[in-house]
């Protein structure tokens, strides 16, 4: 791994989500050529009453987690930074979530 990418790891752990993913969306390959994003993270859970607590929570959860953000809408994050999502399943009550996605064509 080249220190870009280490980099990008540290942006990922010191609160920058935002800039992550659009990074991995601009480097993936293509599907075509095999390339897919992985995606396994903290998301708000579909069940209602779960989703307020987590929301009510975020901020002590992410200051305690080291920047984990436990609400995060993650597969509407990676359609923004331009990825298309191929498979997504929930576990945990719906608060973690995994997704496959590809470069957007």
């Amino acid at each position: 791994m080249d220190g870009r990418g280490y980099k990008q790891r540290r942006r990922r752990n010191s609160g920058d989500r935002r800039g992550i993913l659009p990074y991995v969306a601009r480097v993936v390959r293509p599907a075509s050529a095999g390339g897919r994003v992985l995606l396994l993270e903290h998301c708000r859970s579909d069940n209602p009453l779960l989703a307020a607590y987590q929301d009510v929570t975020a901020g002590p959860v992410a200051a305690l987690g080291k920047g984990c953000v436990w609400n995060q809408e993650v597969e509407a994050m990676a359609v923004r930074a331009g990825l298309q999502v191929v498979v997504s399943e929930r576990a945990a009550a719906g608060t973690v979530e995994l997704l496959v996605a590809v470069k957007q064509p």
